[in-house]
């Protein structure tokens, strides 16, 4: 928003003409009313450095029948008051649909019931959330299409490739909203599954899926004294490979109770 407010502002200190004034009624509802009188003063001020003889003013009144607020623009012209008119319900919308996201994003980060669930719980998911942030940032979530491109694959049908690892058991996926997403970890540098990931989630089979399987592949584990399974998936040593079934086999077995 503040880059098309300056943008506006260039274009109304070129169109600027004259000093006469006139008022542009502006009305919103609620808190929304302060946020168009803060653009109704920038916007139209913008880089009018050499209008300073000619102030912006906002006036804000509410309506003690009905509580609506009536905002009140003052500028230096009609040119002027077409072009805020014409920002302010974008810009109205853009607030409304910023709120709309927050609301989302805060409806899917608390678990069923709400508000009315132990604040351990509620930090446990918020920790769930940073950790798929991290991941994602670390090592990337791949569409399938992208898992074709990485590999060199030129099938007609982009999904195909990445569809049928997923259902060989050589890779996994995670949901994204509606979404399959392949983290990044598992394909080495020519795009192909790394042959470790395979026999961990083998070892892992019905006891972890989608994001329970990126996030102890991310996890610092206690089996290998801190050291994240990611962290080792190309390594040739035998040992190592032999160390992270391990862990992935004792979590399995401690699952299994």
């Amino acid at each position: 928003m503040a880059k098309d407010t300056t943008r506006l502002g260039r274009a109304l200190a070129q169109r600027a003409a004259g000093t006469r004034s006139t008022g542009l009624v502006l009305d919103s509802g609620g808190s929304l009313a302060a946020v168009v009188s803060r653009i109704g003063a920038v916007a139209v001020a913008g880089e009018r450095s050499d209008r300073a003889a000619t102030p912006v003013t906002v006036r804000r009144r509410r309506s003690s029948r009905d509580g609506q607020v009536t905002l009140s623009v003052t500028v230096a012209d009609d040119g002027e008051a077409d072009a805020l008119a014409a920002v302010v319900p974008l810009a109205l919308n853009a607030v409304r649909s910023e709120r709309d996201a927050e609301r989302a994003i805060m409806n899917a980060l608390l678990p069923p019931g709400g508000l009315r669930v132990p604040e351990a719980t509620l930090a446990q998911v918020r920790r769930n959330a940073q950790a798929r942030v991290e991941l994602a940032n670390e090592f990337g979530l791949l569409a399938a299409a992208d898992v074709a491109t990485q590999a060199g694959s030129s099938a007609a049908n982009a999904s195909a490739l990445a569809s049928r690892w997923r259902k060989e058991g050589r890779v996994f996926a995670v949901e994204d909203g509606r979404a399959k997403l392949f983290p990044g970890f598992q394909f080495d540098e020519a795009g192909q599954p790394r042959p470790m990931v395979a026999d961990i989630l083998s070892a892992l089979s019905g006891s972890l899926d989608g994001w329970e399987f990126a996030l102890w592949f991310t996890g610092e584990n206690g089996w290998l004294e801190g050291v994240r399974p990611v962290d080792v998936l190309d390594s040739d040593a035998a040992v190592d490979r032999d160390r992270v079934l391990g862990a992935a086999a004792s979590l399995a077995a401690e699952i299994a109770g």
